[in-house]
């Protein structure tokens, strides 16, 4: 077999000094790809070194490295959280569990006490196993292959079994231990969920029972009633631990709270305003208490304690001198229309815009958010499934655009977001504007150092949980349409940037409809 070279051999007839000749400008294109290589990388160094040291300390600290570590390391219940933040729904297999557990209460629902037998008397001992798929009834479903009417059948045998081997003891209020944590905040959304359906209120209803019209939230007896037994329980048992990390929270750290609980009680210091900010954190204390003094915090900050005690209003925010009036006019900040296809509010921050107009101020943009955050809680669905973020970043996105008051503000921002107003972050969609031809196709925004670095800074901020619930959107607008569409965002919804065909005149309608509520 001849031996094959890159070097052209001269042609018949052709000069030695011309095949010298294509033999050096080889060289100098090879040469001039070398340097070419090394001036990107040294361009790249050069933006590096112009970041922040911020970005620097905290992009070191989350490395592709720890975020597969962290990956591996996450949980099956973690993964399907995860899953279900940002496709707002569970994984298929965890959907076909809850399809059958739902069909299995409907089964069980229909029949009578003397149908149920030693069942009956089972369900209302331990109503809690039969609320959530994670318990006692997940049990007969996975061994009857989830085929409800089988399970059904398994479970009225097993009781009955039961029931003849123990007696009543089989009923004993400690036979199956404690209701699990679970359990009791999947109980607590069921009854937000029919509270919304029957009387379609805001999210003060459900966290106690009782709903802000008044009253309490509509139930059947008997059996709901010992849940609601248990649920108030658990929620008193909650208050006393978020009082207690109220309590041994540092003086500085809580100051404004403080200042709110001692100017106006009844509001900042209430069981029913403490139980909103649990409801918001699946009633871990911890999180609850730092989100209570973050919440006072930021509203001091933003808008002055004149204003901390009533409803932000639209016309509050039209004052020229300290409101926001330019950064709602340009949608900086803006709802979606409606919801997603699972109930979660769409909440569109355009960094583009405000990167691109320096009109834009900082507080007025947190100001903007904090307003649309706040518009969010009146609708009940929100306040269960939460809200979705989507950052739209402007083409061309470099360095010069990330400084240290850059830093700062995306700090406040993820805090306010994720940390403070008492509704759920479901899950963080940053979009990236980029026209890349094809010659830089290879070599597009995210192979850049710089960019890496502050996509590692910005993980790291957002702590691990949110890690699981963040994507970053590159691709060319059919395929991030797409891939919206997969998590419940239609493209009505979405800004013409994104692929969408949302109308920008929807802000200023419901701005106008605010305006005309608030007079």
């Amino acid at each position: 077999m001849p031996h094959t070279s890159s070097k052209k051999e001269p042609q018949e007839g052709t000069s030695a000094r011309e095949s010298e000749r294509e033999e050096k400008e080889r060289m100098n294109d090879a040469t001039k790809a070398q340097v070419k290589a090394k001036d990107e990388d040294e361009d790249d160094l050069r933006e590096l070194s112009q970041l922040p040291p911020e970005v620097i300390r905290h992009a070191s600290l989350f490395t592709p490295h720890h975020e597969a570590l962290e990956i591996a390391a996450l949980s099956d219940r973690e993964r399907a959280e995860a899953h279900e933040s940002i496709y707002g729904r569970p994984p298929p297999d965890q959907i076909r569990i809850e399809r059958a557990t739902a069909a299995l209460d409907a089964a069980l629902d229909v029949m009578t006490p003397l149908e149920l037998g030693s069942l009956h008397k089972a369900r209302e001992a331990f109503p809690l196993l039969f609320v959530s798929s994670q318990s006692h009834a997940r049990v007969f479903l996975e061994a009857e292959n989830c085929e409800p009417a089988k399970a059904v059948v398994r479970m009225l045998r097993y009781w009955e079994e039961r029931e003849r081997l123990l007696g009543e003891a089989a009923f004993a209020p400690d036979a199956m231990g404690p209701p699990a944590e679970e359990d009791i905040l999947k109980a607590i959304q069921k009854r937000v969920r029919i509270s919304m359906q029957k009387n379609n209120t805001d999210h003060s209803v459900s966290a106690n029972g009782r709903s802000r019209r008044g009253g309490n939230v509509p139930r059947q007896e008997g059996l709901n009633l010992k849940i609601l037994t248990v649920i108030r329980t658990f929620q008193q048992e909650r208050l006393r631990l978020l009082n207690a990390e109220l309590d041994q929270l540092p003086v500085g750290a809580k100051e404004a709270w403080m200042d709110a609980a001692s100017t106006k009680p009844e509001l900042a210091n209430s069981d029913e305003h403490k139980i909103i900010f649990l409801h918001s954190v699946d009633y871990n204390p911890h999180h609850a208490a730092r989100r209570l003094v973050s919440y006072w915090e930021m509203k001091y900050t933003l808008f002055g304690k004149g204003m901390a005690f009533g409803p932000i209003k639209v016309a509050d925010l039209d004052d020229e001198e300290w409101g926001c009036r330019l950064e709602l006019k340009d949608g900086v900040v803006h709802l979606s229309p409606g919801k997603d296809k699972f109930g979660r509010k769409i909440v569109i921050f355009r960094a583009d815009k405000m990167l691109t107009d320096e009109r834009h101020s900082h507080i007025g943009i947190l100001r903007a958010m904090w307003y649309y955050l706040h518009a969010s809680q009146f609708d009940g669905s929100a306040c269960v499934h939460g809200f979705v973020l989507i950052v739209i970043l402007p083409q061309g996105f470099s360095v010069s655009h990330i400084n240290s008051n850059a830093c700062q503000f995306a700090v406040r921002m993820q805090t306010l977001t994720k940390n403070c107003v008492p509704l759920k972050c479901m899950a963080i969609h940053d979009c990236l504007l980029t026209q890349c031809n094809k010659e830089e196709e290879g070599r597009g925004l995210l192979s850049q150092t710089w960019f890496s670095a502050v996509c590692s800074m910005f993980k790291h901020l957002i702590g691990r949980a949110y890690r699981q619930r963040y994507w970053l959107h590159v691709g060319t607008k059919e395929e991030e349409l797409a891939n919206f569409l997969k998590c419940g965002i239609t493209k009505a919804q979405l800004p013409n940037e994104l692929g969408g065909t949302f109308n920008v005149a929807f802000i200023r309608q419901f701005l106008d409809e605010q305006r005309a509520k608030d007079s």
